[in-house]
């Protein structure tokens, strides 16, 4: 995935966001994903670290650079159609990009693969901790289909 920093933000590759279509739309045009663009600090408030192995592995990498970051997918938060986190992927990246001050991150929230909607409207918006019940109230910048745009260029 190419990612580009601009003015403190963090754009994707249409490269990338046809490589995210393709995996998550299916023929139907039903998809199983939507994009949004949150900060840093709200997703790791809903991705569990009980480990504290993202901080770990953020020293290890060292400084954001988005050249790294290259062949690396979208952080995503998997979710029920309930809204609950049960996986996520993209913890280091969401520490490293906050310790370079950039305020917010593109990331995949991705339902389970038989829960498929046709809208933005039917996506899951309000998304509980994974371990625990509070929740975040997330703005759905683009549900995924084949006829999506990419909002973050």
């Amino acid at each position: 995935m190419k990612i580009v920093e601009i003015t403190n933000r963090i754009y994707i590759s249409d490269q990338q966001w046809k490589k995210e279509i393709k995996n998550n739309v299916y023929p139907d045009d039903r998809s199983r994903a939507a994009v949004a663009e949150i900060s840093p600090d709200d997703f790791l408030f809903l991705a569990d670290d009980s480990n504290g192995q993202a901080s770990d592995r953020a020293l290890q990498y060292g400084q954001f650079d988005n050249e790294k970051f290259t062949s690396d997918w979208l952080p995503t938060l998997d979710i029920t159609i309930d809204g609950k986190v049960y996986d996520h992927e993209g913890r280091a990246r969401a520490t490293m990009i906050k310790k370079s001050n950039i305020s917010k991150m593109p990331i995949i929230l991705r339902l389970p693969a038989n829960n498929r909607v046709k809208s933005k409207d039917e996506f899951p918006n309000i998304i509980t901790q994974q371990s625990g019940s509070k929740a975040k109230r997330i703005n759905i910048k683009e549900l995924l289909s084949y006829n999506s745009t990419n909002p973050f260029k």
